[in-house]
């Protein structure tokens, strides 16, 4: 019972999670960073965007000039990526959001990557 208990307040006493409002990063703890819209009074704590190399699930995972690498992949998607540096001049992409601005992506279809090129 005494076990249980203490598993039960460590669970529950670890501080702000995901999801949580926040006026300030102070208010996520640690590994969170609070994530709210200019202007806005308040967020939602939210973990770090991942600097390059770190494991991903979106491009939103990652900071800003990456993109996730389960992005470029064609026949099988894969469920986590790793952020990546945005793709320069001939660089492979699915689409254009991998491709550094203002390159966009060509020739990608499914299960077919493109590579970033001049938009003009």
């Amino acid at each position: 019972m005494i076990r249980l208990a203490a598993i039960a307040l460590l669970l529950c006493g670890c501080g702000p999670s995901p999801g949580h409002s926040c006026s300030g990063d102070p208010d996520c703890g640690d590994d969170l960073v609070c994530l709210k819209p200019s202007g806005a009074g308040n967020g939602v704590c939210t973990f770090a965007f991942s600097e390059a190399g770190a494991r991903c699930l979106s491009n939103g995972d990652c900071a800003s000039g990456l993109f996730c690498s389960n992005d470029l992949s064609g026949e099988t998607r894969m469920f986590a990526g790793v952020c990546q540096p945005l793709q320069g001049l001939d660089g492979a992409c699915s689409r254009s959001a991998n491709c550094r601005p203002p390159l966009v992506c060509t020739g990608a279809a499914q299960g077919q990557l493109g590579t970033c090129q001049s938009g003009e």
